[in-house]
């Protein structure tokens, strides 16, 4: 039986160079289209409910598949991927936070991500913070700055310190009602001030869902408003995820042996344990290397990031 899959995580797919935001962190369309002549040639790309059906013993992977997934349901997945999938004759497995969808609600990492790619300078917005916590009531949880940018300043192999401080500082180290303050004022000092209007554009529509859908396409939970789920309460774990769930059946989705994805790939035991019970199958997380699914944690496969995809020899000389 062959358990070796390549598990690859997309985001945002756009043609930047004819964006607002050129400075977004997201694959280029051309990027992609290579990916996937790339995967076609290989023959082994595969579904989410292949991955299923091989653990019940009723489907046989190719060795080295290919999994195709795609997170946080931006607009992007109906304009650009969905037609290249389409023409390629390929699948591929989305996962949109539902809030966002439902109630053009924006998440707070896609408000950092483009207040980051409207400055030019991310030091400005390290200043910024810097003065926010300066002008802060004292409060539970508010730390100084200086302990801040010890804890959390540190580059990772996609970003250098100051962004990685900026994330991690706007998406959950800060008291939530601060972070929640700043995060308000720096989107509405950099990109707009109407989130909502913003999200509706960023986000898919329903509608588009369905159409995806109705294309082969598979749609699994990414939570209804994409927390941190080894953060936060084993009842708000069980409401993310009945919400969720419920939502994508309620706009017509299957929700069979469906698929979870863990935002930002956080989860604990209890939260994996609440998607098995609430119909996962499988689970994907943020650990970079390929799956063994005969080793791995089925509810929490690692997967390659998009810029992992670099070379033709990827598939039979990646990590085992």
């Amino acid at each position: 039986m062959a358990n070796l899959v390549n598990i690859i995580m997309y985001h945002y797919v756009r043609e930047l160079s004819r964006s607002r935001y050129p400075d977004i962190k997201g694959l280029l369309v051309n990027r992609f289209r290579e990916h996937l002549e790339l995967f076609d040639k290989s023959g082994r790309v595969v579904t989410g409910q292949d991955i299923v059906a091989s653990q019940k013993g009723q489907h046989e992977l190719p060795n080295n598949a290919v999994w195709l997934t795609f997170d946080d349901g931006y607009s992007d997945h109906y304009d650009y991927v969905l037609p290249l999938l389409h023409e390629f004759g390929l699948k591929g497995t989305f996962f949109p936070p539902t809030k966002c969808i439902r109630d053009h609600v924006l998440l707070d990492v896609n408000a950092v991500h483009f207040i980051l790619a409207s400055t030019k300078n991310p030091l400005t917005i390290v200043d910024r913070l810097k003065k926010f916590i300066a002008d802060a009531e004292p409060q539970e949880g508010l730390k100084a700055f200086q302990n801040y940018w010890n804890e959390n300043a540190t580059a990772n192999r996609f970003d250098p310190a100051e962004i990685i401080f900026i994330k991690r500082m706007l998406q959950h180290a800060l008291p939530p009602a601060l972070r929640r303050t700043v995060i308000d004022r720096l989107f509405s000092e950099f990109v707009s001030v109407d989130q909502s209007a913003f999200a509706e554009k960023l986000y898919l529509k329903p509608e588009q869902i369905r159409v995806m859908n109705d294309c082969g396409m598979e749609f699994g939970s990414h939570t209804h408003s994409h927390p941190w789920m080894d953060r936060v309460s084993a009842d708000q774990q069980r409401v993310e995820l009945e919400i969720s769930v419920g939502y994508l059946k309620e706009i017509g989705i299957p929700m069979r042996d469906w698929v979870m994805c863990f935002p930002y790939g956080a989860s604990d035991q209890n939260a994996r344990l609440l998607a098995s019970e609430l119909g996962a199958s499988v689970g994907v997380g943020t650990e970079v290397r390929k799956a063994n699914l005969a080793k791995d944690d089925l509810m929490s496969l690692p997967r390659w990031d998009a810029n992992d995809v670099s070379d033709r020899l990827f598939w039979d000389q990646g990590a085992r």
